[in-house]
């Protein structure tokens, strides 16, 4: 069995910032969904269950949020991470033929939607 190969120790902390920076987004996004669900669940099956229902009212009452744009918030925006996470993907915006932006390729969306307040655009 071949040992995983481990970045060198002579890279810049700003590059292993960065690598953690894309790291740390990742697992959020990839685990953070079921472990809030297994702790409501466990939370409805326990002594916290009428916060829990409670919790759970206000989720139905605001599924509408993420349509009307969620709820920007300045002070997330204004975390260091978000630099971090946009110096490791170098993207630049492309202008179209009319001078409109395209983003990558042609996606608006993506990393550019996801970051372009923290690149400027």
């Amino acid at each position: 069995m071949a040992l995983p190969e481990f970045a060198p120790l002579r890279l810049p902390l700003r590059r292993r910032l960065q690598t953690l920076a894309v790291l740390q987004w990742v697992c959020s996004f990839l685990l953070l969904g079921q472990l809030c669900t297994l702790l409501f669940v466990l939370a409805l099956r326990g002594p916290l269950w009428l916060p829990a229902l409670l919790y759970g009212l206000w989720l139905l009452a605001d599924r509408d949020t993420p349509r009307r744009g969620g709820r920007p918030s300045a002070w997330v925006r204004s975390w260091p991470v978000w630099n971090h996470f946009r110096d490791y993907f170098p993207i630049s915006v492309i202008l179209g033929e009319n001078g409109g932006k395209r983003g990558l390729g042609g996606i608006s969306e993506g990393i550019l939607g996801f970051c372009g307040s923290r690149c400027g655009f």
